[in-house]
């Protein structure tokens, strides 16, 4: 660290002061911040090789290592991404006096595995650009690296978005709970009969309620949103979606004092599946597709359009079910093409299935808070895997489905690396980095730094020199 920190100071300050003198010339703003950058850049960039070093060498001259490890290669190189730039360091290759085990012991300490290429700071900016753009362009982000969007794409699939749910404590007491179910739809990747279809990612939003953005504009926005998603195609992963859902609800919320829990969506099976998991719950059918079924029913009519319309709300807002089916009786008797006939019976058939989830809204209305399962699948999905004519293969769509849910909970995609790189440790490897680690604390630990770095550096008594004895002194009382 201090060499790197002495060339900084005898050339780096120089190539800054020239940079300055520059910019006082030419008076080019963004040349100069550059400039710097690279600078501080490079810095980094030895700081972190020559700390590694060290720290190899601490293992290279241990007695503990001498009496059970022999050097079978001194200064092998590695090289490592970071958010500063490739780093390449030498590091011991040592061998086990007895078990003939082979390790780098600096990496091992660091926990560095293998085949990582990237350290995990870089690894979850590229993931984070590539969930709100693309492959190619979260292998693009970092600038002076570039990953292809192939290995993007493999990351992504080799994640494991799972996170534990915690329980509140104390558990939240709210008397209504609503939740909003959507699907989006999502181009699929041709197979090998080259027959494009369609898969649609799911997505459930739980909300304690509503309130205005701010005094300015009429916006709201959800209180006490949570959301969970993904491909969940097939009966039984729906399951398990709202599985997860009721393991949410009864982990945060005060089942004693919950009294309702309003699901809100278009009325598909997979959505209504969920009164059987969630306690206390009902189905309302929401407004927006309410809306759009009329609409589609009427639309074709010309001067009668908003007449029938009229007719049709007055029917549903006094539950009348008949005279609904009668209106839209009347409608294909007036309407003309076969076609059109088919589309409006559609329409009968599906709000007759749907009544139960009509007549719990004219009940429930002046509970609700309205419907937002579009607008969220839309900011939360579509953004990323539809909006764009793009096609996803099964595991990407669940993937990237899930990763963005994770993503609207709050969740940092470092953790999750971090997280999922921990559960993969075995205990084993575990304790072998702790055994390196231990060595490198003991070695660097019965040095005195300051001791040390003053010794290194020529002429840092000067009166001038005393920001760099303080910076000695403080890493000095950090490390002990």
């Amino acid at each position: 660290m201090y060499k790197s920190i002495q060339e900084f100071v005898e050339k780096g300050t120089q190539d800054l002061e020239k940079s300055n003198q520059e910019f006082y010339q030419e008076l080019n703003l963004d040349e100069w911040i550059k400039e710097i950058e690279d600078q501080v850049r490079q810095l980094g960039r030895n700081l972190i090789r020559e700390t590694l070093e060290n720290l190899n060498e601490s293992l290279r001259t241990s007695s503990d290592r001498k009496k059970n490890w022999h050097i079978e290669h001194k200064s092998d190189v590695r090289s490592i991404v970071t958010s500063l730039g490739s780093v390449a360091y030498q590091r011991s290759l040592f061998i086990h006096k007895k078990t003939k085990e082979r390790v780098y012991g600096v990496d091992e300490a660091i926990g560095l595995e293998k085949h990582v290429k990237v350290t995990r700071e870089v690894k979850a900016k590229i993931l984070e650009e590539a969930t709100v753009s693309s492959y190619r362009k979260g292998g693009e982000i970092l600038g002076f690296e570039k990953l292809s969007k192939t290995a993007v794409k493999d990351w992504i699939h080799e994640l494991d978005i799972k996170v534990p749910l915690t329980e509140a404590s104390p558990k939240r007491q709210k008397e209504q709970l609503y939740i909003f179910a959507d699907e989006d739809h999502v181009s699929q990747q041709s197979n090998h009969q080259n027959t494009p279809g369609i898969f649609m990612p799911k997505l459930i939003v739980v909300a304690e309620g509503r309130e205005r953005e701010n005094l300015r504009n009429k916006r709201y926005r959800l209180v006490g949103k949570r959301v969970f998603g993904g491909l969940a195609s097939g009966v039984q992963s729906t399951e398990e979606l709202w599985d997860e859902v009721y393991r949410y609800i009864v982990s945060t919320y005060d089942e004693s004092v919950l009294e309702k829990v309003y699901i809100n969506g278009d009325g598909a099976l997979w959505i209504k599946k969920g009164l059987d998991v969630i306690d206390k719950s009902v189905f309302v059918l929401d407004k927006f597709h309410l809306s759009q079924s009329i609409h589609r029913s009427v639309s074709h009519l010309q001067e009668g359009q908003e007449n029938m319309k009229e007719l049709l709300w007055k029917a549903i807002k006094k539950g009348n079910q008949k005279e609904l089916q009668h209106l839209l009786d009347i409608v294909v008797e007036v309407t003309e093409g076969s076609s059109k006939q088919e589309q409006i019976k559609m329409v009968q058939k599906y709000l007759r299935n749907q009544w139960k989830g009509i007549v719990n809204h004219n009940r429930y209305q002046k509970k609700l808070i309205g419907c937002c399962a579009e607008g969220q699948v839309s900011h939360i999905l579509s953004s990323r895997l539809s909006s764009r004519p793009l096609s996803w293969s099964r595991t990407g769509v669940d993937q990237m489905s899930k990763l963005c849910v994770y993503k609207a909970n709050g969740g940092k995609i470092y953790d999750l690396l971090a997280a999922q790189q921990k559960n993969q440790q075995q205990q084993q490897q575990i304790e072998k980095q702790n055994q390196w680690a231990k060595r490198v604390r003991q070695e660097c630990g019965a040095q005195q730094y300051a001791d040390v770095f003053t010794r290194m550096i020529p002429g840092i008594e000067r009166r001038q020199m005393h920001w760099l004895r303080d910076l000695a002194k403080y890493n000095y009382r950090i490390s002990g």
